[in-house]
């Protein structure tokens, strides 16, 4: 079970910053890491506009499509809500354990191919930690996260 609510949350979040060991960190993948940083605590926090902001088009429509929203409103006003309806599909106890990985969430490592990032999220739950990548595009002269959150729903 917390294996499973860690890879939730990490799911959910798909998300974040410190690069480890002697390998010197480019100026493209620190501006990476803090795009995904930003993601994951305006995420924890609830700060849905501010996690909206740092989605591609892409994710934007899976977060529209899995909020079950009638119409794909993906403006400034849109996502937010539809963001927050999704969040809120997880159950009470299950989302403060998500909120909960989601500010233990830590970028390990920023691969960059092209205008393609993967980052390596850590998170730790009940003393467990789990790694997962989250796939980063460089659009418009910065690094947006190209997969969405989906607390309910891992595989998907």
């Amino acid at each position: 079970m917390a294996r499973r609510l860690t890879s939730v949350a990490l799911a959910g979040a798909l998300l974040l910053a410190g690069c480890g060991g002697s390998h010197k960190v480019t100026a493209g993948q620190q501006a990476a890491k803090n795009a995904l940083q930003g993601y994951l605590t305006a995420l924890a926090h609830r700060d849905y506009a501010g996690a909206c902001v740092r989605l591609t088009h892409r994710a934007k429509v899976k977060v529209a499509r899995r909020s079950r929203a009638p119409t794909l409103n993906l403006d400034r006003a849109g996502c937010p809500e539809q963001l927050a309806a999704l969040v809120g599909r997880v159950p009470g106890q299950q989302r403060g354990m998500v909120l909960e990985v989601l500010m233990s969430a830590t970028v390990q490592s920023v691969r960059i191919n092209g205008r393609k990032a993967i980052a390596t999220v850590r998170a730790t739950f009940r003393g467990r930690a789990q790694a997962q990548p989250i796939e980063l595009q460089y659009l418009g002269g910065a690094w947006l996260v190209n997969a969405s959150p989906n607390p309910a729903n891992p595989g998907a």
